[in-house]
Order: structure tokens, then C-alpha cells, then sequence
């Protein structure tokens, strides 16, 4: 059975669910930051941000979304950050919270792409290995100096062992179209 759009009312009651799932697992009274209230932001490079006010934001990309998992994957995440405490960034701690709280699970690539094509990224960037072949890593919003100024001749960044001789932005809807035509996926 298909899952109706996300809605925020919708949003709200998963992490009112989150919440209370995860002070069954580390009661409240031991969080740094006790949560206060659920938000949208319009972030281009963030599915949520947890603050130390308690507040959690979310990507209003999840919003006419089916991407639960990803919603549900980000709220715990989130949590974890309110829990164990923001300063502690993604430390040892935060991932064992993360873990406890469910924020590490596989998320369904149509998912992904969903949301991807939903934030509107600009850029795909693909590393062509010294093998010859070429991978695609991820989308980005815009170019970076990292993989404008790589230089072959200082190839140390690796991808499963092989050398990376360099990296290229290609056109993110041009290259969803492209894979999209090969593979018989559907964008979203």
C-alpha cells in the first residue's frame, strides 16, 4: 500500500513518536538538550540540524515526499544530537546514540533521488580512476576548489584502492536524465 504524501502534520507526529521512542531508550532527564518544538528550514545541503535550544529542523523537501525512511533516518539522527549534546558534533558518543536510536538505517534509493531532485542540486561530481573507469560519487550545489584544482600529478585520493587521476562536474539533470535512459529508473 502506497504511504500518502508527507505533510507536516505528518512530520510532527513521527517525531512526537521519535521522541517518546527514544526516552524509552535513554530517559529524557539524562539529555543535554531537551527537545522543544519541530521546524522547516530550506537548508540546499541538509536534510535536518538539531540546536541547542532543542529545536530540530527539518528540509522542507520531506514535505509532499514519500521519503519516510529518510524523514524517519533524519528525526533520529537529529534526536541524537539533542540527547548526547551538539558540541559533541559526530564523535563516538553521537554515533553510539545515533545507533541506539535507530538513525542508522539503509534508506531506498528512489528515496534519495526523490529528495536529491526535490532540493535542486546543480552539480553531479564523478571521479575517473586511473583504471579508466569513471564513478559517480554525489550531487552538489556548486563547484569546490577540492575538485577544480586536483592535481594528477599528486593523485592520492582513492576510491576501493584505485588512484583517482581526476574529478568532473557534469550537469545534475543531465546526468539523471542520462543514467535514468541506461538504468529504466524513473526520476521523481
Amino acid at each position: 500500500m502506497k504511504q500518502p504524501l508527507i505533510t507536516f502534520k505528518i512530520l510532527r507526529k513521527e517525531y512526537l513518536n521519535a521522541i517518546a521512542e527514544c526516552c524509552k531508550i535513554i530517559p529524557l532527564d539524562r539529555w543535554v538538550h531537551r527537545p522543544t518544538t519541530i521546524g522547516l528550514t530550506s537548508h540546499k545541503t541538509k536534510y535536518g540540524r538539531a540546536y541547542s535550544t532543542g529545536s530540530i529542523e527539518l528540509n522542507k523537501c520531506f514535505i509532499g515526499s514519500q521519503a519516510y525512511t529518510q524523514m524517519r533516518k533524519t528525526l533520529r539522527h537529529e534526536i541524537a544530537h539533542l540527547s548526547c549534546g551538539i558540541a559533541r558534533g559526530h564523535d563516538k558518543i553521537f554515533k553510539l546514540y545515533n545507533k541506539k536510536f535507530g538513525g542508522t538505517c539503509e534508506v531506498p534509493k528512489h528515496e534519495t533521488e526523490e529528495l536529491k531532485h526535490k532540493i535542486g542540486f546543480k552539480w553531479f561530481v564523478l571521479a575517473h580512476l586511473i583504471n579508466g573507469e569513471s564513478i559517480p560519487l554525489f550531487a552538489a550545489h556548486k563547484r569546490t576548489k577540492k575538485y577544480l584544482q586536483y592535481e594528477t600529478s599528486q593523485s592520492i585520493s582513492k576510491f576501493k584502492g584505485v588512484l583517482i587521476k581526476r574529478f568532473e562536474y557534469v550537469n545534475y539533470d543531465q546526468y539523471t536524465k542520462k543514467t535514468n535512459s541506461l538504468t529504466g529508473d524513473v526520476s521523481c
